[in-house]
């Protein structure tokens, strides 16, 4: 008998070390999708991008009269771009950046590796496709920051055919940072444009989230988002139709 109870408390330590186990793996993987999926920090961009250190902290160096005086303009000030710069990571994750006259800044990530999203991507000679995409966009401006998130997306790419966007969510999340306070927002999809045609291309659309016009668009054998009248290209593949 007290043999046949030791055997059970042993079998009952083995299954609980494999679930903490399996527990444990499991966290790692939720932590690992949140450092692509969440918000894109200064550092992050300050790794990628090492040679405009002094350009990304400009931001956060701005002196309080400056950052009142910001808050005071409109919602949605013009800003001059200075200049663009981007970088496809050994991990295949594209970081755009647009620096502004104002010192001010917009960033982008888009992450299309498989092995970060879950998803998946198919090159065949005539047709690309990729499923389960994540973009986050992040505007760093004087006195409250902005960071969007869409996905998944997922889109086919054809040769000799128009392109698709085959699936988007059908809702977008925002993080706003605003006089030391984070808002968050979700904004529905305002429109969806499955297929491209010679007028248009697909995309998904949301209108006005915490704001601002977000938007990620499949045509002429590339896909591109637009941020609040700026154009952001993500990738291409093939000669356009």
């Amino acid at each position: 008998m007290m043999k046949k109870v030791v055997g059970l408390f042993f079998i009952c330590c083995i299954i609980l070390t494999m679930l903490s186990v399996r527990v444990k793996a499991e966290d790692e993987q939720v932590l690992s999708e949140c450092k692509y999926t969440g918000n894109i920090s200064q550092e992050e961009l300050i790794e990628v991008f090492p040679e405009y250190k002094d350009d990304f902290v400009k931001v956060s160096s701005k002196d309080d009269n400056v950052q009142k005086n910001y808050n005071a303009l409109s919602d949605s000030p013009e800003r001059i771009v200075k200049n663009t710069i981007e970088k496809l990571t050994g991990e295949e994750v594209k970081y755009i950046v647009t620096f502004y006259e104002d010192d001010t800044y917009t960033a982008l990530r888009y992450v299309s590796n498989p092995s970060l999203t879950g998803g998946s991507e198919t090159t065949t000679p005539t047709q690309y496709s990729c499923s389960g995409a994540t973009l986050t966009l992040s505007d760093f401006i004087i006195g409250g920051n902005k960071m969007f998130t869409i996905s998944p997306i997922s889109f086919t790419i054809n040769k000799s055919s128009y392109d698709q966007l085959d699936d988007i969510s059908s809702f977008a999340t925002a993080a706003i940072e605003s006089n030391g306070k984070i808002y968050n927002y979700v904004q529905n999809r305002n429109t969806y444009y499955r297929t491209e045609t010679s007028s248009r291309r697909a995309g998904g659309h949301y209108n006005d989230i915490a704001g601002s016009y977000l938007a990620f668009e499949v045509g002429k054998n590339s896909w591109r988002v637009i941020y609040d009248g700026s154009y952001y290209d993500l990738g291409s593949r093939f000669i356009s139709h």
